[in-house]
């Protein structure tokens, strides 16, 4: 069954992570809303990863897989109740890996008493790019792994995107050339200390 938005984090702090503030994000013409993804999420969400990664974007149901592992993490960015970015991440134990084919069943590495937070994806509309939306998850992101008490947050960057997680705190720790198969390019594993 589905998490409440609200929920009582390993370290016993009862609430919700994001505040009433992190909730709107205006934009010059426009205000968005960030909450917890639920089900009826799962169309909108599927729809903007294929948007943004193509034949690449993942399933209906490993989306729907993610979300029943972990709600907490996974938040949604709606305008007038449409899907224009969201995230997900998941709780593990600091996994070490090289490919994504090791780590794609996140479920499988998931647990509750973990102490590092990986984003798993992380995607704005390109409509709705370069106002600092995305940059405002990673922040909900950040308030969510201290609300946990863990240690880090860990992600796997395509190297065009490597200096905007720089700005907003994450440092780069190896290449990881093999992660993804035959793509033209080497992602590499950034983290962020949050402890």
């Amino acid at each position: 069954m589905f998490q409440d938005t609200y929920f009582e984090s390993p370290t016993g702090t009862k609430g919700c992570f994001l505040s009433p503030e992190d909730c709107l994000y205006q934009m010059p013409d426009k205000d968005l809303i960030i909450s917890t993804a639920c089900p009826e999420d799962i169309p909108g969400i599927h729809a903007l990863e294929t948007v943004i990664e193509g034949p690449g974007a993942a399933s209906r149901t490993a989306l729907e897989e993610r979300l029943q592992m972990f709600r907490d993490g996974s938040l949604v960015v709606k305008c007038d109740d449409r899907v224009v970015g969201y995230l997900q991440s998941t709780i593990w134990k600091n996994t070490v890996f090289a490919r994504f084919a090791e780590i794609c069943d996140f479920a499988k590495w998931h647990r509750n008493d973990g102490d590092e937070l990986y984003l798993i994806f992380l995607g704005v509309h390109p409509k709705f790019r370069s106002n600092g939306l995305a940059g405002h998850l990673l922040a909900c992101l950040t308030k969510l792994g201290k609300f946990y008490g863990l240690r880090r947050i860990t992600l796997v960057a395509k190297n065009h995107l490597i200096p905007f997680y720089e700005r907003n705190g994450f440092q780069t720790v190896k290449e990881l050339p093999d992660f993804l198969p035959g793509e033209a390019f080497s992602p590499f594993l950034m983290q962020k200390r949050l402890a």
